[in-house]
């Protein structure tokens, strides 16, 4: 679990991990769940569109480091693309290369 704050004020956060593809077993960095501050809650000092690309920024390394091929996710982000055909198979996700 990943915190994103800015001083004391927590903006929010997000939970990844390494998820394994069937077939190949090529790893992506899977985010499970990830939560911003509401706009009603937001403050002009919070910065909050340099804190969520920094925090994009940040698991882009990360899944880098862990020599992962792709950031995906079940829904929407910011950067990710849709793959997948079937409802029930779709996912989203981003190139690290």
């Amino acid at each position: 679990c990943w915190i994103v704050e800015r001083g004391r004020r927590r903006l929010g956060f997000f939970i990844a991990y390494i998820e394994r593809r069937p077939y190949s077993g090529t790893p992506d960095y899977f985010i499970w769940i990830a939560w911003g501050l509401p706009l009603r809650d937001r403050k002009p000092e919070d910065r909050f569109a340099f804190a969520l690309r920094s925090a994009l920024k940040f698991v882009r390394d990360r899944a880098k480091q862990l020599n992962c091929e792709y950031v995906t996710a079940m829904s929407p982000r910011p950067g990710l693309m849709r793959y997948g055909f079937k409802p029930h198979m779709t996912r989203f996700r981003m190139s690290l290369t």
